[in-house]
């Protein structure tokens, strides 16, 4: 299942983040994580858009 755990980062045509999602594999994975202590909470959508502002990436010109 860890294979399919991933998560899809949204662009709008000027390549800024319009959201930032996961897939169900990674929700299964972060839900095992978490029923066995691993990790203390579970991604949500407040988790999301905290890491939506710490992304950073290579839009073919610069850092953002």
């Amino acid at each position: 299942m860890a294979s399919r755990a991933y998560i899809q980062v949204y662009f709008n045509y000027d390549l800024t983040v319009r959201g930032i999602g996961s897939s169900d594999g990674y929700d299964t994975v972060a839900e095992n994580l978490y029923s066995q202590g691993v990790i203390d909470s579970l991604p949500d959508r407040h988790y999301f858009e905290a890491f939506q502002q710490e992304f950073v990436y290579w839009d073919g010109r610069e850092l953002r």
